[in-house]
């Protein structure tokens, strides 16, 4: 039993150790302002609905609304999940569910076809590429 267990931890090992400090400062800097991005579109997607809330709130709200996707009770695109931990990540700092569920519902569904368009124009470049 141990035999597997120690082979698991040295493949762990052999795979961490040639990894740069840089590298590793590189993509946590990256991670912390993609999230920043992230935090800032639900910022401007609040405010284009008229909901007065200052950008730490938007952080602590859609992170509840973050966390809730965690459950394994999801269906395409989180709709429900997201919509169900957007509605409390705002209830918590005083929005009124009936007017943050909408938002949420928008939000998710207008991530979501920005990702596909993304997706398929990245489709589309490299059916593009492999036929030159």
């Amino acid at each position: 039993k141990f035999k597997r267990i120690n082979k698991f931890l040295q493949q762990i090992k052999e795979f961490i150790e040639p990894i740069k400090y840089k590298e590793i400062l590189y993509l946590v800097v990256n991670s912390i302002f993609g999230w920043l991005l992230i935090y800032l579109y639900y910022y401007f997607i609040n405010s284009a609905f008229n909901v007065q809330v200052d950008y730490f709130q938007v952080v602590f709200a859609a992170t509840i609304s973050n966390l809730a996707l965690l459950l394994p009770v999801s269906a395409f695109g989180n709709i429900g999940t997201f919509e169900a931990g957007w509605a409390i990540g705002f209830a918590l700092i005083g929005i009124n569910k009936d007017v943050s569920i909408p938002i949420g519902l928008f939000s998710n569904v207008y991530a979501t076809i920005l990702t596909g368009l993304l997706a398929l124009v990245g489709y589309l470049i490299l059916i593009a590429s492999k036929r030159r």
